[in-house]
């Protein structure tokens, strides 16, 4: 990871860089040793946000904005827990 580049956090949501297009993504409600609390990474492919999420690994969402990726993780946790 490059402690380098920031973490972003909106609400229980921390979005921390991997590098300048890709972040891991996390519930920061939950302990950072906690595997439960990583929600997915975020990967610029091109000009889309693509989205892997933890536990549907083969499921792949694309989005326009960095926002709307991150929203789709954060909304997709609350919805299935």
């Amino acid at each position: 990871m490059n402690s380098d580049l920031p973490a972003m956090l909106v609400g229980n949501i921390e979005m921390r860089a991997l590098s300048e297009h890709e972040w891991r993504v996390r519930d920061r409600s939950l302990p950072e040793h906690d595997a439960t609390s990583l929600l997915g990474f975020i990967e610029l492919r091109g000009t889309k946000f693509e989205v892997t999420r933890m536990g549907a690994p083969l499921a792949r969402d694309r989005f326009d904005t960095l926002a709307a990726a991150v929203d789709s993780i954060s909304r997709k946790r609350y919805v299935t827990t």
